[in-house]
């Protein structure tokens, strides 16, 4: 079942994300969390061994179930835009026939909490890369797996127009940068790079958005 962009789309990033959908579904949640034997998310680690015993030994060492839903649902602070971003993602669903307490709605906003984080990705990757990467990865998109020295050509170019911007960047500098943000990776057992997956994603977001090139 689809549900329209508009129901995350203005949401600020994921954390905050999370925090809706763990206020809709705590009650499930508590539940679920209750059943399982770990639990880990930023800055918690919940462990539920059975028996009594090690239970109390657990509860002595790490936080709570309880606890680790509190902690969940304090993302995003005290602001009170939180609380009226999930009643209107409520409403909608209620809108569309959906019970904000059901397992579909859970799919649902997982399903766009998803591609929120994607969404995010995307913008983060391309604040952080020059116009050059872009080309170069544009190149590995067209071409297929390019040696080093086939790429290089294009960071020289651009160190020759930008030569200060590009003063502190060697280009193995310029290349690790696609390489850690998972944009392009190694073919294995050879030398030559390929666009990942990511990668492609990543411009089918520039194509998609209408994100203009960078000049650098």
């Amino acid at each position: 079942m689809e549900i329209v962009k508009t129901l995350i789309a203005s949401l600020l990033g994921w954390p905050v994300a999370i925090l809706i959908v763990v206020l809709i579904f705590r009650e499930n949640i508590a539940k679920f969390i209750e059943r399982i034997q770990v639990f880990k998310g930023p800055g918690v680690e919940v462990n539920a061994p059975i028996g009594q015993a090690a239970q109390q030994q657990q509860v002595q060492a790490h936080n709570s179930p309880a606890d680790a839903v509190t902690q969940l649902m304090n993302y995003g602070g005290g602001s009170p835009l939180v609380g009226e971003q999930q009643e209107l993602i409520s409403t909608d669903l209620r809108n569309r026939d959906i019970d904000p307490e059901s397992a579909d709605a859970a799919h649902i906003l997982a399903r766009h909490l998803a591609a929120t984080q994607l969404q995010l990705r995307a913008e983060q990757d391309y604040r952080v890369l020059f116009g050059s990467q872009i080309t170069a990865l544009r190149t590995l998109n067209t071409n297929g797996p390019q040696a080093p020295e086939s790429l290089e050509p294009l960071y020289r170019q651009a160190k020759t127009a930008n030569e200060s911007f590009y003063s502190g960047y060697s280009f193995d500098d310029w290349i690790n940068i696609l390489k850690t943000r998972g944009l392009i990776t190694l073919v294995p057992n050879t030398a030559n790079y390929f666009a990942t997956i990511w990668g492609q994603t990543f411009l089918g977001w520039l194509v998609e958005n209408k994100v203009p090139d960078k000049v650098y």
